[in-house]
């Protein structure tokens, strides 16, 4: 589950390197749309995600990490027209949506992130860290467009 978090980010930064050969680019770009449908399947009603992508009860309180990972990838995926806006803008609207109205407290930390650890663990609206609020950023730089 968190290697899933993290190959997804890992395939939206692997665009972002400019050696990616033209003839294994089309794998990555086929793996990227497969992996932003089923998310988008997956995302809560509050536009967050969840710790255990296969299990979203197994802790139902909203995942910032993950959150702002998936944000700031199908947001990318949005800017370079691998994604269709008619299918994915409104998801992503609905994630930064959830991102700054959950996650963002109203003291200006971000909350609800994950704690460090190769698979899923509950967070809670005080549980924060240094690469979440990166992450939350990172997702901003892609948001900025949609302003």
């Amino acid at each position: 589950r968190e290697r899933e978090r993290k190959r997804a980010a890992s395939q939206t930064n692997l665009f972002l390197l400019s050696w990616v050969s033209i003839c294994s680019q089309a794998d990555y770009i086929r793996v990227f749309k497969l992996m932003a449908a089923k998310l988008i399947s997956i995302q809560g009603a509050d536009g967050m995600w969840r710790s255990s992508l296969e299990d979203p009860t197994e802790f139902p309180n909203p995942e910032t990490t993950g959150s702002a990972m998936f944000t700031f990838g199908l947001a990318w995926g949005l800017h370079k027209g691998l994604l269709p806006a008619a299918d994915y803008a409104p998801a992503v609207q609905k994630a930064w949506n959830g991102l700054v109205s959950i996650a963002v407290r109203s003291d200006g930390a971000v909350g609800w992130c994950q704690p460090v650890g190769g698979s899923p663990a509950p967070a809670t609206a005080s549980s924060t860290s240094d690469f979440c609020v990166g992450q939350v950023l990172l997702a901003a730089t892609q948001m900025v467009s949609f302003l």
